[in-house]
């Protein structure tokens, strides 16, 4: 596939609604038009583990923005249209924990990282929150990551567990510029691409009630296709205090095109 290529090939049904042109590089870098959920109504946070379900509902909800114009974080509902491409395009038919199993975390040597685990596994931690990011929606969140998240949940924007060496590990993925343990997850001109701001200077929509309650400065999107940040200059989502400054340059109006065919010849 081409990154920007549309969803709605892949996924059959999705390009209604002001989705039509919607593309897999715009559900990186979280400009799709999506909403910010992490479970997509009408489903409540029990789905959050029916990947098949979510992707109905998502197909079924209206864009709630022009793709290509905000950044709303859509780690939910984007990440988990990503990982129905990956089944649906499978030729081995696979699900979306054995894919990532097979061809990301065993070529790198991560033997303990997989998604999903039973709520009983020895390694989990408790969820815990602290007194001051305790809100309404807290017992909510408690009941769906510690019921809902087991080792039957498919959440491709989260739900995986691992140990402290194997997330060392995938650090040096990073560090080797998509190559680790002698495996080439991707080339390294493409993570080179990946790696940078690719939301220009677009504000983080997610933060904005965050934003307004605490009287805080805009926080600037900043999102990469590796499904986290670049600081790059200015305010950044993990200090929202800091002091403004200057914001980078709007992204390429002609993007670089990134192909592939399978994840082992990236």
């Amino acid at each position: 596939m081409d990154d920007l290529d549309g969803v709605a090939g892949p996924v059959p049904g999705f390009g209604v609604a002001g989705k039509a042109r919607v593309t897999v590089r715009q559900l990186l870098d979280h400009t799709g038009g999506l909403p910010f959920a992490m479970v997509p109504p009408p489903l409540g946070p029990d789905r959050i583990g029916d990947l098949e379900a979510k992707t109905a509902a998502i197909c079924a909800m209206p864009a709630v923005y022009a793709p290509g114009t905000r950044s709303i974080c859509t780690s939910g509902v984007g990440f988990g249209l990503l990982g129905q491409i990956l089944v649906n395009t499978d030729p081995h038919k696979r699900g979306f924990a054995q894919i990532a199993k097979e061809e990301l975390f065993a070529p790198l040597g991560r033997e303990n990282t997989g998604f999903g685990a039973p709520l009983d596994a020895p390694g989990r931690v408790p969820v815990s929150f602290t007194p001051q990011n305790t809100k309404p929606s807290t017992p909510m969140m408690l009941r769906m990551l510690e019921t809902a998240m087991d080792e039957n949940a498919v959440v491709p924007s989260g739900n995986a567990c691992a140990t402290i060496d194997d997330v060392s590990r995938f650090t040096e993925l990073f560090r080797g510029r998509g190559t680790c343990n002698g495996y080439r997850a991707i080339s390294a001109v493409l993570f080179d691409c990946a790696r940078q701001n690719h939301t220009g200077d677009f504000l983080h929509e997610a933060f904005g009630f965050e934003v307004e309650a605490r009287g805080l400065d805009p926080v600037p999107a900043r999102f990469t296709l590796l499904g986290g940040y670049v600081r790059g200059t200015g305010t950044c989502s993990t200090r929202p205090d800091s002091p403004p400054r200057p914001r980078p340059s709007p992204p390429s109006a002609a993007p670089r095109r990134a192909s592939w065919s399978t994840p082992s010849a990236i």
